[in-house]
């Protein structure tokens, strides 16, 4: 291991064997992991950093960010007492928006929000039963979360 060791899939710091202050290191990876863990952010895409961010709130930064947020495109920006955290969140992680419980993934082109898959309707023959079935699972995928 290197001096400077991070986890391969959220970046967070490593003990090192024979280390100075580990407890720096140790509470710098709860941090991150309480911010981390179901995570909820204020929103997505924003490339300006707020003023007065709170510690633990967290954001997903734009394709252009700016300030303090500079370089950090599509990473989740923290907020800590110590300043801001940035992680490079894995491919198909997913985030909610706290303000309105929309969830976004992290796909290959970028960030996106779930879409609601559309209630079947047209048809030249329609089965009843079959509609209430597909609008009840409809109904359990947003409870789950797989939807908004």
């Amino acid at each position: 291991m290197t001096e400077n060791a991070l986890s391969a899939r959220f970046s967070l710091p490593l003990l090192i064997a024979g280390q100075a202050q580990k407890e720096v290191t140790w509470n710098e990876t709860l941090a991150l992991i309480d911010a981390l863990l179901a995570m909820r952010v204020e929103s997505v895409g924003d490339n300006v950093p707020p003023a007065a961010p709170l510690p633990g709130q967290c954001w997903i930064v734009g394709d252009a960010p700016t300030g303090a947020w500079t370089g950090a495109s599509g990473a989740a920006a923290i907020s800590t007492t110590g300043g801001w955290r940035f992680v490079p969140m894995p491919l198909f992680s997913a985030v909610c928006v706290g303000s309105n419980g929309q969830v976004w993934r992290k796909l290959a082109a970028g960030w996106s929000a779930l879409a609601v898959p559309a209630a079947p309707s047209g048809g030249s023959t329609i089965d009843v039963e079959c509609r209430a079935a597909m609008a009840a699972i409809l109904v359990m995928l947003g409870k789950a979360g797989f939807a908004p």
